[in-house]
C-alpha cells in the first residue's frame, strides 16, 4: 500500500512537472500565434479597405472595423496608415517577384514560359481581387518607379530580351514589349473580375494569342503566274 502510494505520489509530481513545462512553451507560442494571426487579419482587412476607397480615402478606423479590432490594435503592429500601406503593397510585390523568380522544371519556348508567368500572376489576382485592385490603383496613382516596380520590369523585360535574342520575337525595345503586355494585362483582369464570363486560362490564351501574334492578318498570297 505504501508503495502504490509512493509511486502515485511520484506520478503526481511528474504529471505537474510535464504540464508547468507545457504550460511555459505552449504560452509564448500561442501568444505568437494570435499576435501573428492578428497582423495578417489587418493585412486582410487594410487590402479590403484601400481596395474600396483608396489610399486616401481609406482610414483605420475603417480597417480596424473590417478586421474586428481596435483602433489601438492596428497601432500596436503598425506605426500608421501610411506603413500599413506600405506593407500591404509590399505582399502584392514579394508575391509577384516569387512568380517571376520561380523556374520551369523543364525547358519551353520563351513564349510558353511568357504564358505560364503571366497566367499565375492573372490566377493570383483574381483569387485575391483586392489585392488586384490596390496593385491597378497603384500603377495608375502612384508615378515613377519605385525600387519594388523596377524589378518586376526588368524581370520581364529580361524575359521579353531573351526571346529577341533568340529569334522568336521581332526586334524591339523590351520595355515597349512590357509596357503593352501591362496594358493588356490590366484591362483583361479588370473585365474578369468585373464579371467577363471568362477562366483564367481562356482569358490569358486569348489575350496573349493577340500580344504574341497582333491583329493584322497575314498577307493574302496569289497564286503564281505561270508563263
Amino acid at each position: 500500500m505504501i508503495h502504490l502510494l509512493t509511486r502515485s505520489i511520484h506520478l503526481s509530481g511528474f504529471l505537474c512537472y510535464r504540464l508547468n513545462h507545457v504550460i511555459r512553451e505552449g504560452v509564448p507560442r500561442l501568444r505568437g500565434w494570435v499576435v501573428s494571426n492578428r497582423k495578417d487579419s489587418i493585412i486582410k482587412a487594410a487590402q479590403k479597405v484601400f481596395a474600396k476607397k483608396g489610399r486616401s480615402g481609406a482610414t483605420t478606423g475603417e480597417i480596424a472595423r473590417t478586421a474586428g479590432c481596435s483602433a489601438s490594435a492596428i497601432y500596436k503592429h503598425f506605426e500608421s496608415k501610411e506603413q500599413l500601406y506600405e506593407v500591404t503593397m509590399q505582399r502584392y510585390f514579394d508575391e509577384t517577384m516569387a512568380i517571376l523568380d520561380d523556374e520551369l522544371p523543364f525547358k519551353v519556348s520563351v513564349a510558353d514560359h511568357l504564358r505560364w508567368v503571366i497566367l499565375r500572376l492573372f490566377k493570383m489576382f483574381v483569387q485575391d481581387s483586392a489585392l488586384a485592385r490596390i496593385a491597378a490603383a497603384y500603377q495608375l496613382m502612384e508615378p515613377g518607379d519605385s525600387c519594388q516596380r523596377l524589378q518586376v520590369r526588368t524581370k520581364l523585360e529580361a524575359l521579353l530580351a531573351e526571346g529577341i535574342e533568340s529569334g522568336e520575337f521581332r526586334p524591339a525595345d523590351p520595355r515597349l514589349y512590357v509596357m503593352t503586355l501591362g496594358g493588356f494585362f490590366h484591362a483583361w483582369l479588370m473585365a474578369t473580375l468585373d464579371g467577363e464570363s471568362l477562366s483564367p486560362e481562356q482569358a490569358v490564351e486569348a489575350m496573349m494569342d493577340v500580344f504574341l501574334n497582333g491583329v493584322l492578318a497575314a498577307p493574302k498570297t496569289t497564286p503564281a503566274e505561270h508563263p
